[in-house]
């Protein structure tokens, strides 16, 4: 979800009920929801919910988004242009209220985290876990000898790093 611009979430009438898969958050990702085999049964009732459960949601904010929601029957390519539609909709979007430029920034920031998380992960594995006790630690912790957090702290003030 914090990797692309659009989420989409696509689901199907035999998912459950609309309220429960919206119980599970997709409620507050979703920017495009998609009732795929739209051809099935319940799947009209299942589209009507969902519309209903958003409409609630959204409290008469006429500045934000409305989340589309597609019909779609993928093996026969029925709905797939709407979809097209939908997602160049919402670029639009997000590109004229800034959110884009927003996001886009949000993205970097937490890519450059992780790539240094990744790194202090690497040097802390290269210098320190290799040399460590582990598993005399692991037991003392289980035997209630010690909390974690604390023999943590005993090993990085034994190599003199904390």
């Amino acid at each position: 979800m914090d990797a692309c611009d659009s989420t989409i979430v696509i689901l199907t009438p035999e998912s459950g009920d609309s309220v429960q898969a919206l119980k599970a958050g997709l409620l507050e990702i979703a920017d495009i929801f998609v009732v795929n085999k739209s051809d099935r049964q319940g799947a009209d009732l299942f589209a009507s919910d969902l519309r209903s459960i958003l409409e609630m949601k959204d409290n008469g904010n006429s500045s934000n988004w409305k989340i589309p929601i597609v019909s779609t029957i993928a093996t026969r390519d029925e709905g797939i242009d709407e979809l097209v539609e939908q997602i160049e909709n919402h670029r639009k979007f997000i590109t004229q209220n800034g959110h884009f430029e927003e996001h886009r920034k949000l993205q970097i920031r937490h890519k450059i985290r992780e790539i240094i998380e990744l790194r202090i992960k690497e040097i802390a594995e290269q210098k320190f876990l290799n040399i460590m006790d582990i598993e005399t630690i692991s037991h003392r912790v289980f035997e209630g000898e010690i909390d974690p957090y604390t023999a943590v702290k005993e090993c990085l003030k034994l190599k003199k790093i904390w």
